[in-house]
């Protein structure tokens, strides 16, 4: 482990952040009507898939935010909070992008590959752009409040 919890902050970043973005999702879909009878396993699929397919803009998220919290070192959760929710909205908006653009790009034999291999990063956040980017809000707040926790945990004490 690191003296600055570097592994403990990123490890959150990616579990906690995929659980309540899969919580948020799994919400939105019995909220739409979708079946509940065997909600242990459907939360859990959803939370397997939203691992990978949320990967790129939760690390990216984190790693701004603590980039961000060292420059202007805010000290107040509801700071910190509107911080971290921006910030991920704004990455989780801008990787969107990025795979609409990626996608709608022609295709030629040398980056056929490259492409697919970016898709696979990029989907998740462009059916999150497409489709229904506020449902991702309240796992953004979730997850700067359990980010400003881990950072306050390894934080330098004066």
């Amino acid at each position: 482990m690191t003296r600055r919890g570097s592994i403990a902050y990123y490890s959150a970043a990616i579990v906690c952040g995929s659980s309540f973005l899969a919580a948020s999702y799994y919400g939105y879909f019995l909220w739409a009507g979708a079946s509940s009878q065997q909600w242990g396993r459907d939360f859990l699929f959803i939370y397997v898939i939203t691992i990978p397919l949320a990967l790129l803009p939760q690390l990216l998220s984190a790693w701004l935010l603590r980039w961000l919290a060292l420059r202007l070192a805010p000290r107040s959760l509801p700071v910190w909070l509107a911080c971290g929710t921006i910030i991920w909205l704004a990455v989780l908006w801008s990787v969107g992008q990025l795979g609409i653009v990626v996608q709608a790009s022609r295709e030629s034999q040398q980056w056929a590959s490259f492409k697919t291999a970016a898709m696979f990063l990029l989907v998740g956040p462009m059916y999150a752009v497409q489709q229904t980017l506020w449902i991702a809000l309240p796992a953004a707040v979730a997850t700067a409040w359990v980010l400003f926790t881990v950072n306050r945990a390894f934080e330098e004490q004066a």
